[in-house]
């Protein structure tokens, strides 16, 4: 058989050019306020995702994803679906902790979805709890959307909510990502969730509190039981 060619950044700038879209890259500068202009080209995010797979076919990508800081964002979010599609849970964890420093944006953290931790759930959560205590805005972020969408609707781990109801943080977008974690954790977990509501940061209790209320699959009653911790 032979050797995968390697894939360059020429090659993923090309491809990332040619699917660029004005008009989206103008709708996305108002998301993205921490997003350098100059480092936006407009490319959807499933054309991403498409190129990420098509690559991992096509290419060896190890050389380029040995480089975890790039020029655009397109292809910091290619980065994050290279590595995302990554299986063993060892490698899959080194490829992580050396692109989560290099998350500057919302956007990017929250489409970083690698298929190892929703299959290997166990192997994962010490180490997001670590990267929960991470100094870096977005690490701790992702920990906290990584916790939210694979460790809320089953058998809860112990200790998982009372650390993350301890946790105080000052910024924005970690805030943003307790306030997402509670909501969903009312939504899945009501019993243990609402137990820690009062304890919680006025301003993360009051997002998380607006964000349970405009969610249809909380029911009414729950929701006006929520009214007394604003």
């Amino acid at each position: 058989m032979m050797p995968k060619p390697e894939l360059t950044p020429a090659i993923v700038h090309r491809d990332l050019h040619q699917h660029a879209e004005a008009t989206y890259r103008s709708f996305n500068l108002k998301l993205l306020p921490t997003v350098d202009p100059d480092c936006l080209l407009g490319v959807r995010v499933p054309q991403v995702r498409a190129l990420a797979k098509g690559y991992l076919r096509a290419y060896d990508c190890e050389p380029y994803i040995a480089r975890p800081a790039h020029r655009y964002f397109e292809e910091q979010l290619l980065h994050g679906c290279i590595i995302g599609q990554t299986k063993d849970p060892e490698v899959a964890q080194a490829h992580i902790q050396a692109y989560l420093p290099h998350l500057d944006n919302w956007a990017t953290c929250d489409s970083f979805a690698p298929v190892a931790i929703s299959r290997q759930a166990d192997f994962f959560y010490p180490h997001l709890l670590e990267w929960l205590s991470n100094p870096h805005e977005y690490t701790v972020r992702f920990a906290l959307v990584m916790l939210m969408k694979h460790y809320l609707k089953g058998p809860l781990q112990p200790g998982l909510l009372s650390t993350i109801a301890e946790l105080k943080r000052p910024e924005y977008y970690v805030r943003m990502g307790q306030a997402w974690f509670w909501a969903e954790a009312l939504t899945h977990q009501w019993d243990e969730a609402v137990a820690h509501i009062p304890q919680l940061e006025e301003w993360v209790r009051r997002k998380a509190i607006q964000k349970a209320r405009e969610s249809w699959r909380i029911p009414d009653e729950r929701k006006a039981h929520l009214r007394q911790y604003r």
